[in-house]
């Protein structure tokens, strides 16, 4: 809004909405799976219907008077994202262990992930009481509030465990994944983890890898080997349930047994 300056709001047309569309997509910031500014334009649009909708909620504007319904909003790309092969996920994993000051925390990162399909927020909001080890199964808190308890294999219990003990993760609500020095772990982490790795393997570089790439990973290799069993997945061979969840989305609670495996963690032992 502070480009449009003193401009009534009523005086706001939708050429102006378009220059706002055009100057956030020009002005975003250039990360590995940037999309040429087009997210950013997308949100410029929508914020700005939001802010006319209210505008017309609150009696300012006349029924009808949203500038911003009459400029487009850019067209999705195709994502290029797709699941990693085994050969690929080895050669990530080998630089993640042979590289970086802290190859335990990067590792544990890596086995979670590939394990539970989680989203980078999931990972970093776990906390000490978030971990069964008796059910062998981690809460995960991800995108529009949701949860759901994940099966885990009973080497990433155990890892997850005495990570918190040796750095620190004393009370039920301490952040369980921790630096070496005992602060809770950020997403910075993650922006260097990965930079390390596309900077040792150029075809991650290429492609923008990234740790959402390792959930797709998990999700399609699960999928795929639930459609080779003729009734689906046993209860006790768990796969990551964590596709997709919309706002008004209800998470199903799927039982499991205490001895649970892992299943495309198995690739970076």
């Amino acid at each position: 809004m502070e480009s449009l300056g003193a401009q009534p709001i009523d005086e706001v047309k939708p050429s102006d909405v378009s220059a706002l569309r055009q100057r956030a997509t020009r002005q975003a910031q250039v990360r590995s799976n940037e999309r040429k500014g087009r997210y950013a334009g997308e949100s410029a649009v929508r914020a700005m219907r939001m802010f006319f909708r209210l505008a017309i909620a609150d009696g300012l504007l006349s029924p009808g008077a949203n500038p911003a319904m009459h400029v487009e909003i850019p067209r999705r790309l195709p994502t290029v994202r797709r699941a990693l092969t085994h050969k690929e996920v080895t050669a990530i994993n080998h630089v993640v262990v042979t590289t970086g000051e802290d190859v335990a925390l990067d590792s544990l990162l890596m086995r979670l992930h590939l394990e539970t399909a989680c989203r980078r927020s999931g990972a970093l909001g776990i906390r000490l009481m978030d971990v069964n080890t008796q059910a062998c199964a981690v809460r995960l808190r991800e995108k529009f509030g949701t949860e759901r308890w994940q099966p885990i294999s009973p080497t990433t219990v155990a890892a997850l465990t005495e990570h918190a003990r040796e750095r620190g993760a004393r009370l039920p609500d301490d952040r369980l994944l921790r630096y070496s020095n005992g602060r809770p772990l950020t997403g910075r982490r993650y922006d260097l983890l990965w930079k390390r790795v596309r900077a040792r393997l150029p075809w991650a570089a290429t492609l923008g890898v990234s740790m959402h790439w390792m959930r797709h990973t998990t999700l399609t290799w699960s999928n795929a080997t639930s459609a080779t069993r003729s009734h689906g997945p046993t209860p006790d061979t768990p796969t990551p349930k964590a596709a997709r969840h919309s706002p008004t989305s209800k998470d199903s609670h799927r039982k499991w047994r205490p001895r649970c495996r892992s299943t495309a963690a198995n690739s970076i032992r």
